[in-house]
């Protein structure tokens, strides 16, 4: 299924104002890409830059637009994992490049509207999941800055920009 993303430019302040904003949407968990167990422990923090298998994506989940938080044991993998058929926003972090000391990298917002029921027939989600993910996508398209046709960089990434890092 095709969902719809805003692609952005942050560094770890402009992560932080997003957050806040996100966090006062309603009861919303930050939820790793991977757990051990098959309940998904929030995190209080996002985690630094390359620690560990599940920094680079997130989940969020906001428990008063929704109930729906699938999730599946992978045994190839030995970890459980968040299913797409959620009603949950990817968060992608933005980063620096890894091999490189002035590139930082895009990250993105994404959702699906729409999930596979028990008999396999296309469901839309939640109104209120939708009109969530709009407001997210509304917050960051309003208080960055457009750098190309659907990316966007926070104050913190021009800020870098004007240092002659490259936003990639």
């Amino acid at each position: 299924m095709v969902g719809r993303q805003v692609m952005f430019h942050m560094t770890r302040e402009d992560e932080d104002r997003f957050l806040e904003f996100v966090r006062s949407t309603g009861n919303v968990l930050v939820l790793p890409d991977i757990s051990q167990a098959p309940e998904f422990r929030p995190l209080a923090h996002l985690p630094e830059y390359f620690a560990g298998n599940s920094w680079a994506k997130v989940w969020l989940f906001n428990r008063d637009v929704s109930k729906k938080l699938l999730t599946r044991y992978v045994p190839e993998q030995g970890h459980h994992v968040i299913e797409y058929g959620s009603s949950a926003v990817e968060l992608l972090r933005s980063h620096p490049k890894h091999e490189t000391k002035d590139t930082l990298q895009w990250g993105r917002i994404w959702a699906d509207f729409w999930y596979l029921d028990s008999q396999n027939t296309f469901q839309k989600k939640e109104l209120a999941f939708v009109q969530w993910y709009d407001s997210l996508a509304k917050w960051i398209r309003t208080k960055f800055v457009r750098v190309s046709w659907n990316d966007f960089a926070g104050p913190g990434a021009l800020g870098l920009q004007k240092q002659g890092w490259k936003l990639t």
